[in-house]
């Protein structure tokens, strides 16, 4: 890893810090976090097309990191949006689903305007979670050496 690669994990980092504080509605300090959530999910499809036996992210990650590059886009998602955009089946995501749910990671919220839907957002715990576990990866990659 180079020295502009290793700076800009470093800023990553700093940006993430500054989003596990408390009140901190900035969407730029979101910017690093997000992307490295974006590459994981993008690296993941990547991965399961190529070595289809051997998924790279489990079905509970995907499901997070997809809820929070939605909920920092901005973007509602509904429980079968969510396994679509996971490329989870629908049975295997229902299952994740009450998993998460019942850790308090994420919530169902019913829409005020069809009864039909349900929305799927993180918790306040399930994106302090997401967010500790992207600066933990964004770190360990900062410390590798190059060979």
């Amino acid at each position: 890893m180079d020295k502009r690669q290793r700076n800009l994990l470093e800023k990553a980092n700093k940006l993430i810090d500054a989003d596990l504080v408390p009140d901190c509605g900035n969407r730029a300090a979101n910017w690093d976090a997000v992307s490295l959530a974006r590459v994981l999910c993008g690296a993941s499809k990547f991965r399961d097309d190529q070595l289809p036996a051997f998924p790279g992210i489990s079905p509970p990650w995907r499901a997070l990191l997809q809820l929070f590059i939605a909920q920092v886009d901005g973007v509602s998602i509904s429980v079968s949006d969510l396994a679509l955009v996971s490329d989870v089946p629908q049975t295997t995501h229902l299952r994740v689903q009450a998993l998460l749910v019942n850790l308090g990671l994420i919530q169902r919220v019913a829409d005020p305007k069809d009864k039909r839907r349900v929305w799927l957002t993180l918790t306040d715990e399930g994106r302090v979670r997401v967010l500790a576990v992207l600066k933990e990866f964004s770190e360990e990659i900062g410390s590798l050496q190059p060979r």
